[in-house]
């Protein structure tokens, strides 16, 4: 039961600013009634039980109360469409926490599993852009801070530090960014807008 999965993590969530959950390990609610997100992965090379999934992209929906350390999320995946039936089940088991390793962070959380899609996906980086889009589920626009205002134009952006790391990417730490446009509708999980909250870290995941 070994699997190794690595690429890029883009997060985008409803908070109007940078997410209190993240910073502060889920003890602080977020800056609205609930809390919608998605966490995008967008995997480079991968290979889970002997089975290649590089080149595919994943998501995981989530729908949370404000303070998320009180559980019973609502959680779906959201996996491209070119993946085989056999890569996207492969692919289900990591994303869902079934094979351990850090999809398992969100496991004890989860009240309910709402579903499965599978439909056409694309990631591209247009300098500080990650553009993300899942059919017409998801479509992200997620910028790195810095290159406006008083930031010169090339700078690394800001970046949280974790003494542990970031549950949901397993990065010792993330990139803060923005929306520059939001829009996600599935499973009742709906939300968007521009300017809220948004992180970004290269992963690797491995058992």
């Amino acid at each position: 039961m070994s699997w190794k999965l690595t690429g890029r993590y883009v997060e985008n969530c409803s908070c109007t600013a940078v997410c209190p959950c993240t910073w502060s390990g889920l003890a602080v609610a977020a800056t609205n009634e609930r809390c919608y997100g998605a966490l995008t992965y967008h995997i480079d090379e991968g290979e889970i039980e002997g089975v290649d999934v590089s080149g595919i992209h994943v998501a995981v929906l989530t729908d949370s109360p404000a303070l998320m350390l009180k559980g019973n999320w609502r959680v779906a995946l959201v996996i491209d469409a070119k993946a085989s039936d056999e890569q996207a089940h492969k692919l289900e088991m990591v994303f869902w926490g079934d094979l351990g390793g850090p999809a398992a962070w969100l496991v004890p959380l989860t009240g309910e599993r709402v579903g499965v899609l599978r439909v056409p996906a694309t990631y591209e980086v247009v300098g500080r852009e990650h553009r993300v889009r899942f059919g017409d589920v998801i479509d992200l626009v997620i910028a790195d801070e810095g290159g406006r205002g008083i930031i010169p134009e090339g700078a690394e952006p800001p970046r949280l530090v974790f003494a542990d790391v970031h549950p949901p990417s397993g990065a010792k730490s993330i990139a803060l960014a923005h929306a520059e446009k939001a829009r996600v509708s599935a499973f009742a999980i709906e939300y968007g807008g521009s300017g809220i909250n948004g992180f970004t870290t290269p992963f690797s995941w491995s058992v």
